[in-house]
């Protein structure tokens, strides 16, 4: 066992995760901004985001590196405005890196890496 060695397989495993997760169809500049703290997370995320119009069906969604929905959330109706929500992640959600994904009415109109310990 070396500190080296495990550090560097880390560090591959990271960035291995990381091209995945941007291995997306769509650019980034599309979605909406998502404000997402603490992440790491362990059980509680608080997701902060602002809808220029309202919506009749808002979801999120925790996606992980091979694009399974891992846990959701609905909503319903969201406003117009500032949305600032507490999800909770499941203790059967493993560690590692995830996409948490703002969806509406079936079309991904936000997304940001998060990281589960």
């Amino acid at each position: 066992w070396s500190l080296t060695g495990t550090v560097n397989a880390l560090l591959r495993t990271y960035l291995d995760c990381e091209a995945v997760l941007l291995n997306t169809n769509k650019l980034e500049s599309q979605f909406i901004p998502m404000d997402v703290y603490p992440n790491p997370v362990s059980n509680w995320i608080n997701v902060q985001f602002k809808l220029d119009t309202p919506v009749s069906r808002l979801e999120l969604r925790l996606v992980n590196v091979n694009g399974q929905t891992v846990h959701q959330h609905t909503y319903g109706y969201a406003g117009r405005g500032d949305f600032r929500e507490s999800y909770f992640i499941p203790e059967s959600v493993q560690p590692g890196f995830y996409l948490l994904e703002l969806v509406s009415e079936e079309k991904i109109i936000g997304r940001v890496k998060i990281s589960v310990q």
